[in-house]
Parts: structure tokens; sequence; C-alpha cells
């Protein structure tokens, strides 16, 4: 007996989730870039991507990116802080969280 090759159905959740990747993967693509960028603008490549400025960076997107979870086009996004000392590159991250395409405009406020 041949057996058929059946396609399995995709659940919706499973769906939300695929499509949640795919958002954080753009989001942290489009991050890095604009970093990347506002680097070579200021030439001053690595400052917001080592040390503390870089652990800062890292959760800057992490609190853009679970306040875009799981949110409907038409619902604001949640909101989280981000503590840490003045000079450790909070407001560049931001920015560069705004500006990718994913990004809610009241995403990120400084």
């Amino acid at each position: 007996m041949t057996p058929v090759n059946q396609e399995r159905p995709t659940a919706p959740n499973e769906d939300t989730k695929a499509t949640a990747l795919a958002r954080v993967e753009r989001l942290t693509a489009a991050h890095a870039e604009a970093v990347a960028e506002i680097e070579r603008i200021r030439k001053q490549l690595g400052q917001l991507t080592t040390g503390i400025n870089g652990e800062v960076g890292s959760s800057i997107l992490e609190a853009g990116v679970r306040a875009l979870a799981d949110v409907s086009d038409d619902e604001e996004p949640k909101q989280f802080v981000v503590a840490a000392p003045p000079g450790t590159g909070k407001t560049s991250p931001c920015f560069s969280t705004v500006k990718t395409p994913d990004a809610h405009p009241t995403t990120c406020a400084v």
C-alpha cells in the first residue's frame, strides 16, 4: 500500500507563533542595522554594542520585542521600563527600535 501524503493542518496558534517569530527576527535585524548606522555616523564603532552599553541596548531591544508580542495592529503595545545609569546608551537603541518597520509609534519613550 502506498502512503498518502497528507498535509497536517496548521493550528491557528502555530500560525501566530510563526508570525511573532518572524516579527522578532525582522525587528532584531532592523535594530542591529540601525544601531550600526548610528555608530558609523558617530564614527564610534562598538560604542553601542559592547560593554554596558551593549547590555543596555540588548535590554532595550528585548523590552521592545516584549512590548510588541501578541499585540494586534489595533491594540496599544505593552510598556516595559529599562533602568540603567546615565550615559549607558538607552536613547540610541530606543530610537533604533522606533525606527524599525514593525515598531509601533509608541514602542519606546525616552
